[in-house]
């Protein structure tokens, strides 16, 4: 399977920065690769979901936030494997 360039570049972006629990709020992927990036998750290679998180509103007191992440899918790391070569691959480790 020859994956397209574009969509393997935010598959090796998503290993770098852990493949799981990937903030999606980052201007990498709200600017340099968000086209890249809504075609990942449509091929089903990225999903994205919430996370509630703790925070300390205005008033100094705690409240929940919820915040957009990504997750590599097991078909994402899949295709990762078979699009990148050895040499990327092995430097997102």
């Amino acid at each position: 399977m020859n994956q397209e360039p574009p969509i393997v570049l935010v598959l090796l972006t998503l290993r770098q920065l852990g493949s799981r629990s990937v903030p999606a709020k980052q201007d990498l992927f709200t600017k340099g690769l968000k086209k890249e990036l809504e075609a990942a998750i449509a091929k089903g290679y990225v999903e994205k979901s919430k996370l509630i998180v703790q925070a300390t509103g205005p008033n100094g007191k705690p409240k929940k936030s919820s915040i957009d992440i990504l997750n590599m899918t097991s078909s994402g790391e899949t295709a990762l494997k078979q699009g990148a070569n050895f040499e990327a691959f092995a430097a997102t480790a």
